[in-house]
This record gives C-alpha cells, sequence and structure tokens, in this order.
C-alpha cells in the first residue's frame, strides 16, 4: 500500500504543476501546498472524506513528500471525538483509530471558492485510484460540498430532505457507495441542526442500503 500510495503522491505533484491553486499561491504569496492522505496504511479500514484540506495561519505547510502512517484522529482530536461515539452506536465496532482521512480536492485554501472546477478535475482521477488503494470498510463524509461533487460517481444513490420539527436549519442526508464500498454523507458535528434532525439523519444512514437510485420517502 505504501508504495502504490507514494506513486499517487508523484501524480499529485504532476497535477499540483497544472493547478489554479499553484498559481493562486504564487501570485499572493501563500505557502498552502497540497497533501494526499493521513494515514495508518492499514487496508480494510474506515475512511473520512472531506472537500479539501483547509488553512491554519498558525503552521507551516509542506508539500506532503511520503506517506509515513499516521493517525488522523490523534491530529484532528478535537473535531472528531464526537463522532466516534455516533459512529459506535449507529454502524457498530468501526475502526476509526486505524483509518484514513483524506479529501476530494488535495490542494489547500482557506475558502472553498478558492478551489475552481479544474482544481477538482486534477483531483478527481487521483482521488479514485486511491479508493481503489485503500480498499475500505466503510466511507464517511461528513462534508456537503463533497458529497455534492461525488453524487455522480456514487452508486444506489439514495438522499432525504430532513426537515426540523420546527424553526431551523434542514439537512440532505445521503447514502450509496464507491467502489463497492458502502458510503454514508453525514452532518458535520459542528453543523447547527437540532438535535431530532441529526439523530433522523444518522438513523436514515444506519438502515440497509435500498438497491436502486432515488430519493427516499
Amino acid at each position: 500500500m505504501k508504495e502504490a500510495l507514494n506513486e499517487l503522491l508523484s501524480e499529485l505533484a504532476a497535477a499540483y504543476a497544472l493547478s489554479d491553486n499553484k498559481l493562486f499561491c504564487e501570485r499572493h504569496g501563500y505557502p498552502w501546498c497540497y497533501e494526499l492522505i493521513q494515514t495508518k496504511l492499514i487496508p480494510n479500514k474506515p475512511l473520512l472524506i472531506g472537500f479539501n484540506w483547509g488553512v491554519d495561519d498558525s503552521w507551516e505547510y509542506e508539500h506532503q513528500n511520503e506517506i509515513y502512517p499516521q493517525s488522523f484522529v490523534d491530529i484532528y482530536k478535537a473535531s472528531f471525538e464526537r463522532l466516534i461515539p455516533c459512529i459506535g452506536r449507529y454502524f457498530g465496532d468501526v475502526d476509526l483509530e486505524n483509518g484514513s482521512h483524506s479529501n476530494i480536492c488535495f490542494f489547500r485554501s482557506k475558502k472553498k471558492a478558492q478551489i475552481t472546477k479544474k482544481d477538482i478535475s486534477l483531483c478527481f482521477p487521483i482521488f479514485d485510484k486511491l479508493i481503489k488503494v485503500l480498499e475500505p470498510s466503510i466511507i464517511f463524509s461528513f462534508s456537503t460540498t463533497a458529497r455534492d461533487h461525488l453524487k455522480n460517481m456514487t452508486k444506489n444513490y439514495m438522499e432525504k430532505i430532513i426537515e426540523p420539527d420546527n424553526n431551523g436549519n434542514y439537512f440532505q442526508v445521503a447514502k450509496g457507495s464507491i467502489n463497492d464500498v458502502p458510503v454514508y454523507f453525514l452532518p458535520h458535528p459542528n453543523c447547527r441542526l437540532q438535535t431530532g434532525v441529526r439523530v433522523k439523519a444518522w438513523e436514515f444512514c444506519s438502515t440497509i442500503n435500498c438497491l436502486t437510485n432515488g430519493v427516499a420517502d
């Protein structure tokens, strides 16, 4: 796995050289760089995917130039510690500690709008190969932007609008499969939702997938 991921890292370097993100960073002097994945290098483990890597001005970034074992749960403990009990409650014994974390776009930015369609198109073929290399047991995404971009490559795609009981935000939950791996698009822990909406979203995803595309009743 390590060798295959390092090969993808070389492909990513070539893609970045052609990207709008590289030109944007050079024009403004932003050292944002690219990253492929954070992984324990163990196949058949859970994969968490977002839209793209963010930027913290207190950090100094470099391009990822080698794949080595990392625990994304340790790196983002505060962000993910609320997810662990939810995943355990609705999906059973999921080994998140030995899982992987990546994005559909591997270029960093402060805002989603700073990622262009060209940048996403450069990353998508690498993302597809990444899934095949990892052979994850299950995929979770807590990004609505990632959900929207992945919809067309998700088989047996089903979605449902979860409405609040009174005033509040709704959530569009979805599920399906990518390369025969079950994928679930769930609310981010920081998403402002009523508890009932969040619970119904998790309940929708924890039920057995239907075999046909469509919108759930």
